[in-house]
């Protein structure tokens, strides 16, 4: 993130000498941003360390347990992420919410109810991973709710299999 900034920093600097050429407070700035590109390291140390991170995030990321089941909702989930992500075969969908979110408007009246699910895949490589999507159902009126939609799917990050379970 800082160096992130660094740079940031920097190119504004470099493009504030050109237009003020005389400036020496923003050549001295400037000089100190380099020095701590250097103190921190490069891009590639940064990108690097930043896919290290990665990983070790991915490694120890697990399936959020099921809140409650709907079969409905599991295999809508199902077939829509395997649209949206056609590498991947869906192994499992996990309703992680105990209960929908109800969403009312000013005069109590609900709107849409939402659900968050955890999604288990496997790619035809034998990688598996974890994803994300929301299901939503529009208010109909009279106690009653439209069809459900996926919606905000989320790329699968790649984990160990046996984090799946």
């Amino acid at each position: 993130y800082y160096l992130q900034k660094i740079y940031l920093f920097q190119g504004y600097l470099e493009a504030q000498t050109k237009v003020f050429p005389e400036g020496q407070i923003l050549k001295d700035h400037l000089q100190m941003a380099y020095e701590a590109i250097q103190k921190y390291g490069s891009t590639d140390k940064y990108l690097g360390k930043m896919e290290e991170n990665k990983k070790e995030y991915a490694k120890n990321l697990k399936l959020i347990p099921a809140g409650q089941k709907n079969l409905k909702i599991e295999a809508l989930v199902k077939k829509e992420y395997e649209t949206f992500a056609k590498e991947f075969t869906v192994i499992k969908v996990n309703i992680t919410d105990g209960a929908w979110r109800i969403e009312k408007n000013e005069f109590d009246i609900p709107l849409n109810r939402k659900v968050s699910v955890s999604i288990a895949v496997k790619n035809n490589k034998g990688e598996c991973g974890i994803a994300g999507a929301n299901v939503i159902e529009e208010y109909a009126g009279g106690g009653n709710y439209g069809s459900p939609v996926v919606y905000l799917p989320t790329d699968a990050i790649i984990v160990p299999c046996e984090n799946l379970n």
